[in-house]
């Protein structure tokens, strides 16, 4: 169902080149944020909510994405991308056919979700699908139940079935993002492979996920990652790739309030570690430049604060 956004980080010339693996997931988590975004938009904008609306909004995505690429194939961009992206992720492929096979095998014998976290979320994705619309009555986070509606009305299953298969892809993208935090601050990619299988198949969370359903915590847990590395490169190393970035973030806010705290805990402490305190006393100019970035970047989520 991402399929259409696996070319959108190569749409800005200053994303910096990455591995052909790193740039599978970044598109994954990326397609996740925009389906989220995608579904939420059409409710805001007043629109109804029916597989109609979701498909003509989802081919209108894929033809943009389209267009786009072939606009950037003429001037000759794609083809500056580094030649060892080219290689082949033996390692990726063989890590991602395993999560999602163990991923499938633990929904094999379950028709509903599990737990009261499960029931809760089928209760509200049934209000939503009466409403034909995603209400914002509340303060509780939808990010996941967009993405949820966008699976239900695109491919036509029941709701319950929805929410489980959409549960078991995030939480095996949930492991694959983590590699991108890994590869940034380890710098190997054996190492960061063990921490990825480590991370998926030893740990309680997310392996056993299934039996609680707090899939909204998970899906912000596997957004992280890509907005934690994008917003560093943004914040620290002056890279532009700004909507790219405030895709994640905005995402990230809608899908759960917790993942977004943990992003400007992460965010803050970096920065001190990185300019260190006797240097920010000796660079101001560079603190408030570092400073302004970050406001920059998280200003937008104003809006959702502004009555």
């Amino acid at each position: 169902m991402e399929r259409a956004y696996y070319s959108l980080p190569l749409f800005f010339d200053n994303v910096q080149p990455i591995q052909l693996d790193e740039h599978l997931i970044l598109a994954s988590a990326l397609g996740l944020a925009i389906i989220c975004l995608l579904t939420i938009g059409i409710s805001v904008l007043h629109i109804p909510l029916n597989r109609e609306t979701v498909a003509i909004a989802y081919f209108v995505m894929m033809a943009a994405v389209f267009i786009i690429v072939l606009l950037k194939k003429k001037k000759g961009f794609l083809a500056n991308k580094q030649a060892d992206r080219l290689e082949f992720p033996f390692a990726f492929i063989l890590i991602t056919i395993t999560l999602l096979f163990i991923r499938a095998l633990q929904i094999k014998d379950i028709l509903v979700p599990n737990w009261i976290d499960g029931l809760f979320h089928a209760d509200l994705l049934q209000r939503f699908v009466i409403k034909k619309a995603i209400p914002f009555d509340s303060i509780y986070h939808i990010g996941f139940h967009a993405i949820v509606l966008y699976v239900y009305y695109l491919f036509g299953i029941d709701l319950p079935e929805a929410i489980l298969i959409v549960g078991q892809w995030v939480s095996a993208l949930s492991g694959l993002t983590i590699y991108l935090l890994l590869k940034r601050f380890v710098r190997n990619t054996i190492i960061s492979y063990v921490g990825v299988i480590i991370y998926s198949l030893f740990l309680l969370f997310p392996s056993h996920l299934v039996s609680w359903g707090r899939y909204p915590f998970l899906a912000g847990l596997a957004l992280l990652p890509p907005v934690i590395t994008l917003s560093i490169d943004w914040i620290i190393k002056s890279k532009r790739h700004y909507f790219i970035t405030l895709i994640f973030i905005v995402a990230i806010a809608l899908t759960h309030y917790g993942s977004l705290l943990y992003l400007l805990a992460f965010l803050m402490m970096y920065i001190i570690f990185r300019i260190g305190l006797s240097s920010l006393m000796h660079s101001i100019k560079r603190s408030k430049e570092i400073l302004l970035r970050l406001i920059f970047l998280f200003a937008p989520l104003l809006i959702f604060i502004i009555p």
